[in-house]
């Protein structure tokens, strides 16, 4: 309770203040429901005014949380815009369709965000082809791909083809 109370004093006056980071950390914790009540349209109102300043990164955050929430409002948050730069993204967005049964939709999202740099993506696609026993045949295609993946964090932790 004591630590709630210390989240709250410090996150919520930078929020209110306008600090990217606490209004992402407070859209984030009203997601999870952790240091404050749960709560799907706050966490949403919250990660909304930090993507005027941080864009897609933010976008993705709230994609990810309505998506995990298995919400109807990943499709229109996913919607909102054509053409997404990050990845990440589109990888979200896929995995959900294909936990909703719209599995070639799901892949071609993957492969959109593969192309666009996710190796995470990359081997959800290529491993989504094939059933279990028979994804063990893609390990010669998957292993480099997660080497490269490690590779990349290894040199570059700002990478956003790793923002996964």
């Amino acid at each position: 309770m004591r630590e709630q109370l210390e989240w709250l004093e410090y996150f919520m006056p930078r929020a209110e203040k306008g600090e990217t980071h606490a209004q992402l950390a407070v859209g984030i914790a009203y997601a999870n429901g952790n240091m404050i009540p749960k709560d799907l349209e706050k966490s949403e109102f919250w990660i909304r005014i930090a993507e005027r300043k941080i864009g897609e990164k933010a976008t993705f955050q709230l994609i990810k949380i309505l998506s995990r929430e298995e919400s109807s409002r990943t499709v229109d948050v996913f919607n909102e815009k054509t053409e997404w730069d990050l990845g990440a993204i589109y990888l979200i967005y896929g995995r959900f369709l294909m936990r909703n049964g719209k599995v070639s939709l799901g892949r071609i999202n993957l492969r959109k965000a593969w192309r666009k740099g996710s190796m995470i993506a990359g081997i959800s696609y290529i491993s989504s082809r094939f059933k279990a026993p028979w994804r063990i045949v893609v390990l010669p295609i998957v292993l480099p791909m997660v080497f490269r993946a490690a590779l990349i964090r290894m040199r570059n932790e700002n990478d956003d083809r790793i923002i996964e």
